[in-house]
C-alpha cells in the first residue's frame, strides 16, 4: 500500500494552528484527508517535521503543508520518495525555481501565473466547513473586523489599518476589532490609540464564525506586509506598488468571511472574484492603501446603504477545506497509482 506522510509546517501546539481558517488544523486535516482518500487506497500519516525527517524512508510520498527552510533543503535531495507541497512559494518560484525540480506536484497558494510549470496548479486556502455558524444575536456594531492591526513591517502605509479604522470611527461607525493578538505590545499600542473613540471596541479572540455576525458588515482589508522592509529586496515577481496594494495571496480572513456567510466588504480584485464572490454576494471597495480617505468614504457609503448580501451556497461549498483536499487527493492518486 502507498504510504503518504502529511507534514504541517505549523505544529499543533502553536496558538493559531487550529484557529478558524487555519491550513494547519490537525484534526480537520485528518477529517478531510480521510474523506478525500476514501476508496483511493493510500495509507495516511500526519507527522511533524522532527519525526518525518528522521524516518522519511518509511513513506512512498510526502505532502508538505507549507515549506520550512529545512523542508526546502529536503526537497532538493534525491530521495526515493514522491514529493508534494501545498504552500506559498512565490519568491522561490520567481528567484530560484530549480529547487523544485524534484517535486512530483505543487499546489501553490500564490495567485501569480506559474503556468509554465506543468507540475503546479493554483490552490488557495479555505475554511473548516464543520465550524457551525450558530444563530447570532442582533449585530451590536456597524462593522466587525477580524484582524490584527499592526502592519509596521510594510515598506509603505505602515499604519493603514489603524488609520482606516480611525477615519471610520470619526464618521461615527461603531466598530469592533476581533483580534487574536490583542495582548501583544504591538497590537496594544494601536488598540489603546483607538480606544479614545467611544465607538471602538476590541475582543481578544482569533475569530470564529459567530464573531462575523457581531457587526452589520464584516470588513476585510487584505493588503499584505509580505513585501516588508526586511524582504523588500526579494524578487516577488511584482513591482513594489502591486506588492503593497494587490491581493496576490488570498489570506484566511476572506475564507472565514465566506464560511461565516458574513455580509462582507472587501477589496475588489480578480483574485477575490475568482473565488466566486460577486455583487450579489459581497460589497466591494476599489481604493487601496494609497488613498485611505477614498477607501473610508466607499466603506461608509456601503454601511449606510444597510444592504445585506449573502454568500451563495455554491461559493461556500467551493471554498471549504474539504473541497481543497478532494482536489489534492484526486491529483495525487492520478500520479501515484
Amino acid at each position: 500500500m502507498y504510504k503518504l506522510a502529511i507534514v504541517p509546517k505549523i505544529h499543533h501546539t502553536v496558538e493559531y494552528s487550529s484557529a478558524y481558517g487555519s491550513q494547519h488544523d490537525r484534526d480537520h486535516i485528518k477529517k478531510c484527508a480521510t474523506k478525500a482518500n476514501k476508496s483511493k487506497g493510500i495509507s495516511l500519516d500526519i507527522v511533524y517535521e522532527h519525526d518525518f525527517f528522521g524516518r522519511h524512508d518509511l513513506y512512498n510520498g510526502v505532502l508538505f503543508l507549507g515549506l520550512s527552510p529545512t523542508a526546502h533543503t529536503f526537497i532538493q535531495e534525491d530521495y526515493e520518495i514522491d514529493m508534494f507541497s501545498w504552500a506559498f512559494d512565490q519568491v522561490r518560484l520567481t528567484d530560484n525555481p530549480k529547487i523544485f525540480d524534484n517535486m512530483s506536484f505543487m499546489f501553490e497558494q500564490s495567485a501569480l501565473d506559474f503556468s509554465s510549470r506543468e507540475n503546479l496548479c493554483y490552490l488557495p486556502l479555505a475554511f473548516q466547513s464543520d465550524r457551525i455558524v450558530s444563530e447570532g444575536k442582533e449585530p451590536e456594531y456597524d462593522i466587525v473586523i477580524n484582524a490584527t492591526l499592526d502592519r509596521s513591517r510594510r515598506a509603505t502605509a505602515k499604519t493603514h489599518r489603524r488609520d482606516l479604522l480611525e477615519k471610520l470611527l470619526k464618521k461615527g461607525l461603531k466598530t469592533l476589532n476581533v483580534n487574536g493578538r490583542a495582548e501583544f505590545d504591538t497590537e496594544k499600542r494601536i488598540i489603546n490609540y483607538l480606544k479614545k473613540y467611544d465607538n471602538f471596541s476590541v475582543l481578544g479572540e482569533w475569530g470564529n464564525p459567530e464573531h462575523y455576525s457581531l457587526g452589520e458588515f464584516a470588513l476585510n482589508v487584505p493588503f499584505h506586509e509580505l513585501g516588508s522592509q526586511e524582504n523588500i529586496n526579494m524578487n516577488w515577481g511584482l513591482p513594489n506598488i502591486e506588492l503593497e496594494n494587490s491581493n496576490f495571496l488570498i489570506h484566511w480572513d476572506i475564507f472565514r468571511c465566506i464560511g461565516a456567510k458574513a455580509n462582507m466588504i472587501t477589496f475588489d480584485c480578480k483574485e477575490t472574484r475568482d473565488l466566486g464572490l460577486n455583487e450579489n454576494s459581497c460589497h466591494f471597495y476599489k481604493s487601496d492603501t494609497r488613498d485611505l480617505d477614498k477607501m473610508a468614504n466607499e466603506i461608509e457609503a456601503i454601511v449606510k446603504s444597510k444592504q445585506i448580501k449573502t454568500i451563495d451556497q455554491e461559493t461556500w461549498n467551493d471554498n471549504t477545506y474539504q473541497t481543497r483536499w478532494n482536489f489534492i487527493f484526486n491529483k495525487i492518486s492520478s500520479i501515484v497509482t
